[in-house]
């Protein structure tokens, strides 16, 4: 099913949807306030168990952009965005999550950037609200915006060096540039596929800016938290690495494997202790993957400040003291 507005198109928006019955009239809806309309809405109902697909199906039926909106078995986000670029006409991409929702001069924005910049790539701010639309975080007070036209890569090393922030859904790129450089979600990372892919587009964008505005909501919810855990947490470090097999920037090779990857256990073990008990994280401290790469830190230990020191000869040589840690200071945050 789809509405086709306009033959060419400046922006493509892919929506993987699962489960977001509740969530996606209101992300819909900010789509449909645009004060520009010069864009599509690639919406994929990935094998919803609830009403997502018939809500966004009727709902669609009276708004005023291009649209085309499949349905299939549910098969992973990756396959789902893969699928959805295939079918998209734009220009520029942007991916949603169907719970988020975004300001409504985003695509004005963005097009007055091109306009002025002609970049490749462009990033704004973002904040995180709750339910009710209350931001309990906000970009602007923890990072800051480049200034001009930076380079892909140059840009990559302020996220890594945590002077910028992005996500999948603050960030446009180049369609071009993806579609030449066939670069996709790959399907077997469960966990980092973002960050994977991200990552490798920004190396090839020349010209990336950015607008010094929030433009996109992030909303928390108490039920997308997983409850299970798995090896599947762990493919953020096959994400990693076979992102840093493409760079050729050693310097940018070391970020890459020592600090994000080092950034990336830290985060993925704290989101473990919301859920995990001692026994089950201590299984993962083992794991030869994280074994491999503590076993690196004590070796480089200088590279790294006293409080990463401090985790590093945790995890190393008391893991369970690491892990109980990690419960207590999570029960504290409840």
């Amino acid at each position: 099913m789809e509405k086709n507005m306009n033959k060419e198109v400046f922006l493509s928006i892919i929506i993987p949807m699962y489960n977001t019955e509740n969530y996606i009239c209101k992300c819909l809806s900010s789509l449909n306030n645009q004060s520009y309309k010069d864009f599509e809405v690639i919406l994929v109902d990935d094998g919803s168990k609830d009403n997502s697909f018939k809500i966004a199906k009727e709902y669609l039926k009276n708004v005023d952009f291009s649209y085309k909106i499949f349905h299939q078995s549910n098969s992973g986000v990756s396959k789902t965005r893969n699928f959805a670029m295939e079918k998209a006409e734009g220009k520029y991409l942007i991916f949603l999550d169907s719970d988020d929702y975004v300001d409504c001069n985003l695509v004005k924005k963005l097009i007055e950037k091109v306009k002025e910049e002609k970049s490749d790539s462009i990033y704004f701010g973002y904040d995180r609200v709750n339910e009710e639309g209350i931001a309990s975080w906000s970009y602007e007070d923890y990072h800051s915006y480049t200034q001009g036209n930076i380079l892909g890569k140059d840009l990559l090393r302020k996220v890594i060096n945590n002077k910028v922030a992005l996500s999948m859904s603050n960030i446009v790129f180049k369609r071009e540039i993806i579609k030449k450089n066939n670069i996709k979600f790959i399907e077997y990372f469960y966990n980092g596929e973002d960050q994977n892919f991200i990552f490798k587009v920004l190396l090839l964008c020349k010209k990336v800016s950015s607008i010094e505005n929030v433009l996109f909501h992030y909303v928390m919810r108490e039920s997308s938290v997983s409850h299970s855990i798995s090896a599947k947490n762990l493919t953020f470090i096959d994400a990693l690495e076979d992102l840093s097999r493409v760079i050729e920037d050693k310097d940018l090779v070391q970020l890459v494997l020592n600090k994000q990857m080092f950034e990336n256990i830290k985060y993925n073990f704290y989101m473990m202790s919301k859920v995990a008990s001692i026994k089950e994280l201590l299984i993962f401290f083992k794991n030869s993957k994280i074994r491999k790469y503590c076993n690196k830190y004590i070796n480089e230990i200088n590279y790294f400040n006293n409080k990463d020191k401090a985790y590093i000869y945790l995890l190393k040589y008391c893991p369970k003291i690491l892990a109980i840690l990690l419960i207590l200071k999570e029960g504290k945050n409840k």
